[in-house]
């Protein structure tokens, strides 16, 4: 049950505190191999379990519509959801066309996109838009890849 973290969460927001799970949204577009210092993107559920327990000892998250009232208030709720719903339906989209013209070589992005529609329990910056980077980024390889090896098969 999330209910327990949600309620924390916008109490948190009803209180003049709003949430940071943001902040790292920088973060993702650079890979840690370029970046050793780079924030560890995850540590908002400790710290939200922290300021919810005074624990640092375990990860918690409110959900992503919880997330976004924490951070943002209703605005912030209904544009994200309205968002995230374009997104998914879009990602819908690709899905039916990978499938209708058997280009199998973007299934990877095809799987990503389920595992981000099923994440209604984790955070935006690492379970949607980090997920969304790699998807966008690896269908432009995976593409490039199939054609190279279309080129190699006529020859």
């Amino acid at each position: 049950s999330y209910v327990n973290v949600g309620t924390y969460a916008m109490h948190e927001y009803d209180s003049g505190l709003p949430g940071d799970s943001f902040k790292y949204t920088y973060a993702i577009l650079i890979p840690r191999f370029l970046w050793p210092e780079k924030p560890v993107l995850t540590s908002v559920a400790t710290d939200l379990n922290f300021s919810a327990t005074g624990s640092f000892n375990s990860s918690v998250s409110a959900g992503i519509s919880v997330e976004l009232y924490w951070n943002f208030g209703w605005v912030g709720l209904f544009v994200g959801a309205l968002g995230i719903g374009i997104l998914l339906y879009l990602w819908s989209l690709y899905t039916i066309r990978v499938q209708e013209v058997g280009a199998w070589h973007l299934f990877a992005v095809v799987l990503l996109g389920m595992k981000v529609g099923t994440r209604s329990d984790g955070f935006i910056v690492t379970d949607i838009f980090g997920p969304l980077l790699l998807a966008v980024l690896g269908h432009f390889a995976l593409s490039a890849i199939d054609k190279v090896i279309a080129v190699r098969k006529r020859d």
